[in-house]
């Protein structure tokens, strides 16, 4: 429904193969579609929005995103093009073409939920990651071309993460999943209870993704490499206003991670820790085309809260005037009851790995005024004119424990607020 705050609330419908459900209301009443799901979107030249997600699927909206058209599958010479996985990228190039990657497992027919069971569902072994272009606003699309460097090197990355910099270059900051599940060792709830581990790739090209190169692998150094090492994935990247571009990252430790380059992607600074309080969970980074400033945003949480299971139950956005060197205008999207309501959020506790819900049993529920709690996570963020556009997934669960069958109000919810917003 639209709020006051100006969201469009997305229920995932039952047996909804393609996409969310989105409740909307307006002078008619009240009006459900499917949108696809996990995605990024671009605005046609006759001020049209479209979104691709999952699917490989695409929706229309003509009224600015309050309502869009049935997903459709796309299309290639009539065929759908194969992909049961996110959309990585879509974006308007500086020559005008729209861009689009996505990825599939090598056999192309993976399913996935990455709504309900994580990160670790949303990709297959095998994965490779494709790219096309579109002269004509997405009627008609390129050839497919390979992103990923080698056959067989099973590459993923966040949905919507590709990126144009200033200089024309597009990366794509991609990530190796190592992992492993012991035989006869019980599993618990989220993620590194059993060993994983992460290394972040950054994909890149120069010629408009006709061709593509590679970087090493990036991680944290902990300690300078005397504490071990720290996992890096699901990264985003970014221009900067002094002429670098910075990376922001998930990890394990409770601290949003970050690394410059000089040279336009193709070296990183060692990977350090910044004073951000993060759930291991994605963070978005946006600049904002109006300012130039930098914008974040991800699941501000301490380690304890992490460990009673709250680690995705409040997003929050910040800005960064210099670059990434600092944050400011600390802001709360969205915060569950149970949780403490402070736009900044410090954790006393040093960069650390802290496990979600091990301060928890299975059916312990939360004292608090719902009996349960919200998950707020994997946002994507879109600029367009005087708004910005923000969705994230969201669903309700009587604990961090809790099954697919026990969770509730699972929906996507596009926030569609003034850019003043951020600075207010």
């Amino acid at each position: 429904m639209i709020t006051r705050r100006g969201f469009v609330k997305a229920s995932l419908a039952s047996g909804a193969a393609l996409g969310w459900t989105v409740v909307s209301h307006g002078a008619d009443g009240e009006k459900i579609q499917k949108i696809p799901l996990k995605g990024a979107m671009f605005q046609r030249r006759n001020g049209e929005l479209v979104l691709m997600g999952r699917g490989v699927v695409w929706s229309a909206s003509k009224d600015a995103g309050r309502t869009w058209s049935e997903p459709q599958p796309l299309l290639d010479r009539g065929k759908a093009v194969v992909s049961h996985s996110h959309v990585l990228g879509l974006l308007r190039l500086q020559s005008g073409k729209v861009a689009l990657c996505y990825a599939r497992s090598a056999g192309g027919s993976a399913e996935t939920d990455a709504l309900l069971e994580g990160p670790s569902a949303a990709r297959a072994e095998g994965e490779g990651i494709f790219f096309r272009t579109s002269v004509d606003d997405g009627l008609t699309w390129s050839e497919e071309t390979s992103v990923t460097p080698l056959p067989g090197d099973d590459l993923y990355a966040l949905h919507g993460s590709m990126v144009q910099l200033r200089s024309g270059r597009l990366i794509l900051p991609a990530y190796t999943n190592f992992r492993h599940d012991y035989v006869g060792r019980p599993r618990g709830v989220g993620h590194a209870w059993l060993p994983e581990y992460c290394a972040t790739h950054m994909l890149y090209s120069d010629d408009e993704g006709r061709t593509w190169d590679h970087t090493a692998g990036l991680f944290l150094w902990k300690d300078m490499g005397h504490g071990g090492i720290v996992d890096c994935d699901e990264a985003c990247v970014e221009d900067t206003s002094d002429g670098r571009v910075i990376m922001l990252a998930r990890n394990t430790n409770m601290r949003v991670l970050r690394s410059y380059s000089r040279d336009g992607g193709k070296t990183w600074s060692l990977v350090e820790f910044t004073d951000l309080s993060s759930s291991d969970a994605p963070v978005r980074l946006r600049r904002v085309p109006a300012t130039g400033d930098l914008l974040i945003v991800w699941n501000q949480v301490t380690a304890d809260e992490q460990r009673h299971g709250y680690g995705r139950s409040r997003l929050s956005t910040a800005i960064s005037k210099d670059s990434g060197q600092s944050w400011q205008r600390f802001k709360n999207l969205e915060v569950s009851p149970g949780m403490a309501r402070n736009p900044r959020v410090y954790d006393p506790q040093p960069p650390q790995f802290a496990r979600g819900g091990e301060y928890t049993v299975p059916d312990e529920v939360p004292n608090n005024g719902i009996r349960g709690m919200f998950r707020y996570s994997y946002p994507n963020v879109h600029f367009f004119g005087d708004k910005i556009y923000i969705d994230h997934d969201h669903f309700f669960r009587p604990s961090i424990w809790a099954s697919k069958e026990q969770r509730r109000d699972v929906y996507q919810k596009l926030h569609i607020l003034p850019l003043e917003w951020l600075y207010s």
